[in-house]
């Protein structure tokens, strides 16, 4: 009865430590989801001017850069954070991978570095450079 009674108590005391972290668990999940999807205190709509940029090997969120994806770099939104690019009738969904443009650029007013593959949905190469309104269409986690 002794044993019994005693693997009894560690069965229950297992079964209330698991639910204690599922709850847990549940509660640190559901803010730090909650903490992800708050904007960050800045404009969701912006117009500024873009470049592109087909060179590089990885992306500072350590990806492989790969010019043919719908990407994009920018010191304004986190990683992650899809974006709506627009130019006159065209538009573009990136995704934020990388960080740039140089900094010497963005403060000449380029806010935004898009993938040869984003660039070319909304005007040839040649243009190099065009002014754009982007828009926030989610934020990223990090």
């Amino acid at each position: 009865p002794n044993a019994r009674s005693n693997n009894s108590e560690a069965v229950r005391l297992h079964s209330t430590t698991v639910k204690l972290i599922s709850v847990l668990t549940a509660l640190l999940s559901s803010a730090f989801s909650h903490a992800a999807s708050q904007k960050p205190p800045s404009e969701t709509s912006i117009t500024t001017f873009t470049t592109w940029y087909q060179n590089g090997s990885l992306t500072a969120n350590g990806e492989k850069f790969n010019p043919n994806k719908l990407t994009a770099a920018t010191w304004d939104f986190p990683f992650g954070t899809i974006l709506l690019v627009q130019r006159h009738n065209k538009s573009v969904l990136v995704r934020v991978n990388d960080r740039g443009p140089r900094r010497d650029i963005y403060q000449k007013g380029t806010r935004l570095d898009l993938s040869r593959a984003a660039f070319a949905r909304l005007a040839p190469l040649s243009v190099g450079r065009m002014q754009v309104k982007i828009t926030v269409i989610q934020y990223g986690p990090h």
